[in-house]
C-alpha cells in the first residue's frame, strides 16, 4: 500500500539502448545520380551565357579601382566642420 519500490518497478524504468545496424549495399542510386547530372546541365546552361557580363565587370571594376583598399584618414572629423588650429 505505501509508495515504496520494489527491485521490478526499477528495472521496468530503465530502458536498454541498441544501436541499429544499417547495412550499405553497393547499389548505386540511378534516380538521384540523374537528378543530380539534371540539376548540373540546368545550371552549366546558365551560368555559360553569363560568363563574358561576370567577367567585363570585373574588368570594369578593376580598372575604376573597386578592388583596392581604400585608406582612411582620421586627421578631420567625418561630420561637421574642421576645427584645427
Amino acid at each position: 500500500m505505501g509508495s515504496e519500490e520494489t527491485d521490478d518497478d526499477e528495472e521496468a524504468d530503465t530502458v536498454t539502448y541498441r544501436p541499429s545496424r544499417r547495412t550499405i549495399t553497393g547499389r548505386r542510386d540511378l534516380e538521384m545520380d540523374a537528378i543530380g547530372w539534371l540539376m548540373f546541365l540546368i545550371m552549366l546552361v546558365l551560368v555559360i551565357p553569363l560568363l563574358p557580363i561576370i567577367a567585363l565587370l570585373a574588368l570594369i571594376g578593376k580598372l575604376l579601382g573597386f578592388g583596392r583598399p581604400r585608406a582612411i584618414s582620421w586627421s578631420r572629423p567625418l561630420n561637421g566642420p574642421d576645427i584645427r588650429p
